[in-house]
């Protein structure tokens, strides 16, 4: 209180440590005093003192030496910030493409119904596929074949508007534009209307999928899928749903004059 203006009163020793010596001991700066034998934790009688690291390390600052020393410091002390934060191993779907890359998404119903479409559904559908964008629910832009999708006249900027997965079909010179659907956002008519307007300038065939794990969450959006489009369910992986009318997989050439 002399020396430093301020009016912490002989009782305070515990809300100090709490507040500001128990932060400096975490991080290394600080050292307190062994506790004597039956003492509380907020014994007024125990001493705190910068530690032999912090001493030599805090004597350098400002010099030339102090980047490397600081350096140094942290690698025999964590950092208190990272300590604090608590990172944690999140889980992870591994997805294997069809030329044997591997991506990592965050775990999640969302991605486990991508990682079918990629292992189960391009195998069986596309064929010489080559998958130009896949989104994580943690980061919109994990893959992206950007050079290919520009080629074929897609607005890529637009992370909001690209479905969840888009496959060229090399062979056939098809464009599959997939939604894996678990809580929102099957190919429905307005969906689909989108789609369309995002890859007008796309002079390939575009195959539409709308993508369940399992037919009882299908069954959930079946009224509201767009005709023209295909349904996929990875818990039945060998099928498929044509809402085509009297077409089955495969392009429409041509849009319905009917449609807004």
């Amino acid at each position: 209180n002399n020396y430093y203006g301020t009016t912490i009163s002989p009782g305070s020793y515990d809300d100090i440590r709490r507040r500001n010596l128990d932060y400096l001991v975490e991080a290394g700066l600080v050292v307190p005093s062994a506790r004597r034998e039956g003492a509380s934790t907020n014994d007024g009688t125990r001493g705190y003192a910068i530690s032999k690291d912090a001493i030599s390390l805090l004597h350098k600052y400002g010099s030339r030496q102090w980047p490397a020393l600081a350096k140094e410091f942290r690698k025999t002390h964590i950092s208190l910030t990272t300590a604090l934060q608590r990172p944690v191993k999140m889980r992870i779907v591994e997805v294997i493409f069809p030329d044997g890359q591997t991506v990592q998404l965050s775990a999640g119903p969302h991605n486990r119904i991508q990682k079918s479409v990629i292992e189960e559904f391009l195998p069986r559908f596309a064929q010489k596929p080559r998958v130009l964008y896949l989104g994580d629910t943690a980061k919109k832009d994990l893959v992206v074949d950007r050079p290919h999708l520009e080629a074929l006249g897609l607005d890529i900027n637009q992370h909001d508007r690209l479905p969840d997965i888009i496959v060229l079909d090399e062979a056939r010179n098809w464009l599959f534009l997939i939604e894996a659907v678990h809580s929102s956002n099957p190919v429905s008519p307005l969906r689909h209307l989108a789609l369309e307007r995002l890859t007008k300038k796309c002079k390939l065939g575009k195959v539409f999928v709308s993508a369940f794990e399992d037919l009882k969450s299908f069954a959930k959006w079946a009224p509201g899928i767009s005709w023209e489009t295909e349904i996929w369910v990875a818990d039945n992986p060998t099928h498929m749903i044509h809402y085509n009318g009297d077409r089955f997989l495969g392009p429409y050439l041509e849009p319905q004059t009917n449609r807004p």
